[in-house]
């Protein structure tokens, strides 16, 4: 089972890297770097109180039909190790006393794929790959220590100043023993 979770991460990345090419080079291509601030504060269905704080730094790379983004959080972290930014409570670390931590967290690489784009009807259908590579530390937390993989479908439909959007996903989470 291992083997084929590697096997599939390992097409899946080659899947993301292998379009950056697949674009027109008449397109016009836009770079976007930026940075964020997030705080969160809770018992996250545990029976102590986690705080987390981040700055997230994002690029997006947009070509033709292709766009490409990806993030990188960096963490500080301050409870008793039961919490894992955006995976959530895992289990009782077994600390008695509150812990803090900080570092960069697991960042995410992802290709969305214009499928489909009906301007006159205004309407289109995007198709999304996206990989959580494990590069934070899993002893302090910052990290489950396994890749995960998620595949995505949005579909929309612009009414005069309204648009409905649907979408469907599927993420592959690696074993991880922190969970």
């Amino acid at each position: 089972e291992r083997t084929i979770r590697k096997r599939l991460l390992s097409w899946a990345l080659a899947c993301l890297l292998g379009t950056a090419g697949a674009a027109s080079a008449a397109d016009p291509a836009e770079l976007t770097l930026g940075a964020g601030l997030h705080y969160s504060q809770g018992n996250y269905g545990t029976d102590t109180t986690t705080r987390i704080s981040s700055v997230v730094f994002t690029g997006r790379y947009q070509t033709g039909r292709w766009t490409f983004r990806g993030t990188l959080p960096y963490l500080h972290v301050t409870g008793r190790g039961t919490v894992i930014p955006g995976v959530g409570r895992i289990r009782d670390a077994g600390l008695l006393t509150e812990t803090r931590t900080s570092g960069f967290g697991d960042p995410v690489v992802s290709a969305t794929y214009e499928a489909y784009s009906d301007p006159k009807w205004r309407m289109g259908i995007d198709v999304t790959g996206r990989i959580k590579l494990a590069l934070g530390k899993p002893k302090d937390q910052l990290s489950t220590g396994e890749h995960d993989v998620g595949f995505q479908l949005d579909a929309f439909k612009t009414f005069d100043t309204a648009t409905l959007f649907a979408g469907i996903g599927y993420t592959i989470f690696g074993s991880t023993p922190v969970s």
